[in-house]
């Protein structure tokens, strides 16, 4: 069952059952334990010669965060094994394999740039994405161990990044889709999440039926439509194969919720991308 533990962790229900996948999220109440201001983002954003393996910043603020946070979700997991890629924006998933850990640094850099999701079956990795609003969406594969995490903001949402996590785990690991277990997690609610004409266009120029636009956006005016971002990711994720009983979106809400999560709309932008901290984990 999905809940917040003592120190502030956020965990989805879905994956408790299994003893080698660990995945959580930080929340304002896990700030407040380590004795940092719940209501500030950690940091700015990590930068990039920093983003990739954090013991090149260790005495920051950030680092041990994320530190702290890795110990409570994943004990034991290798601190030098923590993936993150710098948002695009887009669908491209980048695989994470044990020839991309003999890279160097810089080399690592590089080949991490311009994607916003992750595979892997590398033992003992962790898979980290940041996000103040926008749908952070785990994937597990019990059956040949691999794991999968994506930030599916509206655009990537619109190039159905979520379908293509489930097609790379498919076609680099032998992955059936019907064995996937899924988490949408906290996200903006869908009764806060104004979007524009320019968003809607989207989805209608890529392919969306008329039926199902229907059923993700509610009009509001002319040109503003509430969006509702978990449904669209869990229909993706059905249509690639996925079966609905294997897939929970999570009940809290970064807007609704905002006393616990971080929100860039509620803020005003004061919280930005960088708030709240997802780690997935094999062990």
């Amino acid at each position: 069952m999905e809940n917040i533990d003592k120190y502030g962790i956020w965990r989805p229900g879905i994956f408790e059952r299994f003893s080698f996948v660990k995945y959580g999220g930080s929340t304002r109440i896990f700030k407040k334990y380590l004795g940092l201001d719940p209501n500030r983002p950690v940091l700015s954003t990590f930068r990039e010669q920093e983003r990739l393996s954090y013991p090149l910043c260790k005495k920051r603020v950030a680092a041990r965060f994320l530190i702290s946070l890795l110990k409570k979700i994943a004990p034991g997991a290798d601190s030098h094994q923590v993936i993150k890629t710098k948002l695009a924006h887009g669908n491209k998933i980048l695989v994470v394999d044990h020839n991309f850990f003999k890279l160097s640094q810089q080399e690592k850099i590089e080949a991490s740039l311009g994607f916003d999701g992750m595979v892997t079956s590398v033992s003992d990795a962790t898979l980290f994405l940041s996000g103040a609003d926008c749908p952070p969406v785990a994937f597990f594969d019990p059956i040949n161990g691999v794991i999968g995490l994506v930030h599916s903001g509206w655009r990537g949402t619109v190039a159905r990044i979520s379908s293509e996590c489930v097609k790379m785990m498919q076609r680099n690991f032998g992955t059936e889709a019907k064995h996937l277990v899924v988490s949408v997690g906290p996200s903006i609610a869908k009764n806060e999440f104004e979007v524009g004409g320019d968003v809607f266009t989207a989805f209608k120029n890529n392919g969306y039926a008329e039926d199902d636009l229907k059923k993700y956006f509610w009009p509001i005016s002319l040109q503003k439509w509430l969006l509702d971002l978990p449904l669209v990711i869990k229909d993706q994720v059905i249509e690639a194969g996925v079966l609905a009983k294997n897939i929970e979106c999570s009940s809290f809400t970064t807007s609704g919720n905002s006393n616990v999560f971080a929100s860039a709309r509620v803020s005003g932008g004061v919280e930005k991308i960088d708030s709240n901290f997802f780690l997935l984990s094999l062990v």
